[in-house]
């Protein structure tokens, strides 16, 4: 999940700075045509809403530019044969973050096209990126973006934190706070990373 929303969170960014809307989707476990799926002798949701993990800007929340939009809303505004596709393999072999957002930045804006696709092969922003310190230099503009400034959880993620926060309160009879302004996050490897722990 970590990775899935840094990406959303990095082209949210991009799209911000490149004056266009963000196109958001839907978690998919599975690209079955059924709403479930069977993993680990389990029936699980094939797609979850992205507003059932993150609220704000990148799930198409109230920000001063173009909003962000569904998926759904972009392929009846955007027939394909009106596309422009922009593939990722055209990226210059950049290393430093802010550089990567400059130079897709200005590709995307270099294009009149009223609908823009970015491939993803290989990804923009890659999961390897993320654990490297050239995400660093994108710190300065991200943090005072709208894109981050408005971030949240959404409500079903805040509403689990707080029923479980006493859980890992000294105190058992603590008062949840309504925010929770400083949370660290343990992540136990479960489901299907079973098998790699």
């Amino acid at each position: 999940m970590a990775v899935f929303t840094q990406f959303r969170i990095m082209m949210s960014q991009l799209a911000h700075l490149s004056n266009r809307s963000y196109v958001f989707e839907d978690y998919v476990w599975s690209h079955t045509p059924l709403p479930y799926t069977l993993y680990d002798y389990a029936l699980r949701p094939a797609r979850v809403p992205l507003n059932a993990f993150i609220a704000g800007p990148s799930a198409g929340g109230p920000m001063p530019h173009p909003r962000a939009v569904s998926a759904e809303f972009y392929e009846k505004v955007c027939p394909a044969h009106e596309r422009t596709f922009i593939s990722s393999a055209e990226a210059k072999d950049i290393s430093d973050g802010e550089e990567i957002l400059k130079w897709w930045t200005q590709k995307i804006q270099s294009t009149t096209a009223r609908c823009v696709e970015v491939g993803n092969e290989p990804p923009v922003f890659d999961w390897f990126f993320f654990g490297t310190d050239r995400v660093l230099s994108i710190w300065p503009s991200l943090s005072s973006s709208p894109i981050l400034q408005d971030f949240t959880w959404s409500p079903l993620v805040t509403s689990g934190v707080a029923r479980n926060l006493n859980l890992l309160s000294h105190n058992p009879l603590a008062v949840v706070p309504e925010t929770v302004n400083a949370l660290v996050a343990v992540h136990l490897r479960r489901g299907d990373y079973a098998r790699h722990c």
